[in-house]
Parts: structure tokens; sequence; C-alpha cells
């Protein structure tokens, strides 16, 4: 006769394997994750390669505006789309079935026979990979805790480095020998492969039937874009749109992200005004890098190729060096990011001042790009983990509004701050024929723009001093 266990040795053999399976859970989710990341990197890359070559396709050399503009229309549609889902059916759910919609419309867009249905195809990813990109990172904040969620973000960092490697290769690769719709393609089972992982190893969470999606912000962000991308205006009335498309912006912001963060009210809250402020001047300067360098610094393909692998691997390793080793007390992260600041302002600052007739310009341009990587780098991770750490005090802020916050955060400010200062370089508003002109006082306003970083800094040591946390980052799990 078999013996039967007690329940002492039932407990006992329980245990070790409920932890284990739990540990298998969370990097299985963290891979999927890990991967997900990478395939963003790459589809960045896949996005400036192929727009020029569909544009000759399909003779739409004068609508490159309107292609920009309805992605980023549609994907701050996505974003408050996947929150909304996201609390009424479940992070795994929405990350399954808005999977299957990015791969529609890719293909969509990939078998499109006129610029129209590319565009319908655009708005579709577009709208996808807005709920993705909320999900995702609610994936990253429902499914992982403590150390394994750093070094996740850590990793993510890693992972700009392999895609700067990569993506370039797979673009250029793909369409140079099977053409752009096969690049729109061709590495969708990848996507579909890593999203389905992530889903699959999700923990359970709870559902809300009656969570409101509200729309009506998403399309303020629309409104904002579609008044910054009107062409043909110069003068006083680009100006004025700019100005307004910045109040539409504002108010929308403020409904989207967490109630008090422009009040700078509680640590998390002050973390996302850093993101804001962090990502419009960082990726306004990236909007214009490429152009100044070609038109004013006369930077031949190698040396535009070398200043952005530079950057962008200053801003990844830098990145990834941070998440391995996260800042471990308030101070270390507040002296890390004072440093960042100052690398960020001493970068830009450096690109705004350079004289474009010297010889050595381009090397000098590629050295205060990495500069301004590297304190990208300082910053960001770290935020991120300061936003992702709950207070010891409930501050409000449940998993799903911090995760759709940092999206929401990190790409209006990008889209916004690159559309803006791509216009005024473009145009100078009709009264700056010079382009070296533009260049310098578009980078200093840029180099301003990060001492804004000082007020929500400031007002997270003091928080922190409020908290009586002065030793260690309350919340934090080791």
């Amino acid at each position: 006769m078999a013996e039967r266990s007690t329940p002492d040795q039932g407990t006992a053999l329980t245990g070790p394997l409920t932890s284990l399976r739990q540990r298998r859970r969370s990097w299985l989710l963290a891979s999927g994750l890990l991967v997900t990341e990478l395939v963003a990197g790459i589809q960045a890359y896949l996005s400036q390669t192929v727009l020029p070559f569909m544009a000759d396709d399909l003779a739409a050399r004068e609508e490159y505006g309107v292609v920009i503009a309805a992605g980023w229309i549609a994907t701050f549609v996505g974003m408050p789309l996947g929150v909304g889902l996201s609390r009424r059916l479940g992070v795994g759910r929405i990350l399954v079935v808005a999977t299957v919609v990015l791969i529609g419309g890719s293909i969509l867009a990939a078998l499109a026979p006129t610029l129209w249905v590319y565009i319908l195809g655009t708005i579709v990813r577009g709208v996808a990979g807005g709920s993705l990109a909320t999900v995702s990172m609610s994936a990253l904040v429902v499914g992982l805790q403590g150390r394994t969620r750093q070094l996740v973000l850590a990793g993510m960092a890693g992972m700009w480095v392999i895609a700067a490697l990569v993506g370039p290769t797979y673009a250029a690769g793909v369409t140079g020998s099977l053409g752009w719709r096969w690049a729109l393609v061709a590495y969708l089972p990848v996507v579909l492969a890593a999203r389905m992982l992530v889903a699959a190893h999700l923990p359970a969470t709870e559902t809300t039937a009656s969570a409101p999606i509200d729309f009506r912000q998403a399309l303020l962000l629309g409104l904002a874009m579609a008044a910054l991308t009107v062409p043909g205006l110069t003068g006083l009335v680009q100006l004025a749109l700019m100005a307004v498309a910045g109040v539409l912006m504002l108010v929308s912001l403020r409904a989207l992200l967490p109630v008090g963060t422009f009040g700078l009210l509680s640590r998390r809250r002050s973390a996302f005004a850093v993101l804001l402020v962090l990502c419009g001047a960082y990726f306004g300067a990236d909007a214009v890098l490429t152009p100044i360098a070609h038109d004013v610094f006369a930077m031949s393909p190698t040396q535009l190729n070398l200043l952005l692998t530079a950057g962008g691997l200053g801003w990844a390793i830098t990145g990834l060096a941070c998440g391995a080793r996260p800042a471990a007390t308030p101070g270390a992260y507040l002296r890390r990011a004072a440093t960042g600041t100052v690398l960020l302002f001493g970068g830009i600052g450096w690109l705004a001042v350079l004289d474009g007739g010297r010889a050595a310009a381009p090397w000098l341009m590629t050295i205060a790009w990495t500069i301004t990587g590297v304190g990208m780098g300082l910053v960001y991770v770290d935020t991120l983990n300061v936003i992702f750490t709950p207070p010891p005090a409930d501050d409000g802020l449940d998993d799903l509004s911090v995760s759709a916050g940092v999206v929401i955060a990190e790409s209006v400010a990008a889209a916004f701050a690159s559309t803006a200062t791509g216009s005024y370089l473009g145009q100078g508003f009709g009264i700056i024929p010079a382009i070296e002109i533009r260049a310098h006082t578009v980078l200093l306003a840029l180099a301003v723009v990060t001492l804004g970083l000082v007020a929500p800094l400031i007002a997270i040591r003091r928080q922190w001093q409020l908290d009586g946390t002065p030793d260690g980052l309350a919340g934090s799990a080791g």
C-alpha cells in the first residue's frame, strides 16, 4: 500500500514547488518583455527606413507630414483605449487582442495599393501600438516586483544597444533585397511570439466592468499634433498654432496623467514631471539632430551614422549600468539626476554654440551628443524606478495608472517636442531665413528646457524628507 504524506510533508513539498513556479513565471515574463523591447527598437529604425521607399512606390513624397501625423494621432487614441480595456478585461486579454490588430494593420499597410490604404494601415497599427505600449508597461508593473523588475528595466536599456546594431541592418537588408513591403511583415512572427509569452505568464488580475474609456483627451492630443503639422503656414499664424497646440497638450496631459502631477503633489507625481521635461528636451533635440548635422555641419553619411550610434550607445550603456545598480538611496538618485541634468544642459548647449565652419565640428558634435546621451541615461532608468516604487503611505496611484502615465508622459512629450522643433527648424515661423540661426536658437531653447528638471527634483527631495526616509528608498524591494 502506498504511503500517505502528512500535512506537514505536503506543505514542505508544495512551498518549494510554488516558489519554483513563481520564479519560472517571472523569468519567462521578463524574457518576453525584453524581446518585446528589442522589437520596439527595431521598429523605430524600420519606420525611418521604410518611409522614403514607400513614398517613392506610392507617389507620396509630399505627404510625409500626413503619414507621420496619422501615426501619432492614432497612437494617442490607442493609449486610453488600452488602459480602459485593461481595467475591464485584464492586461493579458488586451495584450493578445491588440497584438492581433497590430499584425493586421501591418499586413494592410504592406499590401497597400495606394497611399490612403497605407495610411489606414498606419492608423490601425498606431491604435494597436498605443494600446500595447500602455499594456506592456502594465505587464511590467503588475507581473514583476522588486529586484526582478529593476533588472528588467536595465535589460530594456540593453535591448536598445542591440537594436542600434540590429535594427538598421534588418531594415536596410530586407528593404534592399525584398522590398519595403516585406520589411513591414517579416519580423511579425517574433512580435507575436514575444507578446504571447508575456500574456501567458502574467498573474491573474482583477478587472472592473465599469472602467471608463475617455477618448476626449486623446482627441485633444490629436488636434494638437494636427495644429503643428498644418502645411504652408508662415509667420505669426504658425506661431499662434504652435501656442494653441501647446495649450491643448497641457489640458489633455492634465487629465491623462495622475491628478496632482503638475502641482508636484507627491514623490511619484513629481517623477512624472521629471519624465515629461526629460523626454521633451532629449527627443526635441534628437528630432533636429540629423537635419542640423547634414545642413549646417555638412556631415557625411558615415559621420551621421557615427553621431547617431554614439549618442544612442551613450544613453543605452549608461542606462544599462544604472539599471543593473539602481540608486539605493534618495541621495544617490538625486546625485545621479543632478549630474544627468548638468550633462544634458551641457551637451545640448554645446551643440547650440558649435561653429559649423570648423573642420573639427562634426567630431565635436558627436562628442556633445554622446554627453547628452549619457546624461539621459543617468536620469531615465532611475526615474522609472522611483515611479514604480510605491511609497510607505498610499499615494492613490494604482499599477495601471502608473504604467499608463509613464507611456503617456514619454510619448506625448516626445511627439510634441519633436514635431515643434522640426517645424521651427524647417520654417522658422517664416521670419528667420538662415538655417544656421534656426539651429542655434532651437538648441539653445532646448538647453534651457533641461533646467526645468530642477523644480521636480527639488520637490522629490522635499517629499522624501517629509516621508522620513533620508537613507533608503521607501518601499523598494530587495
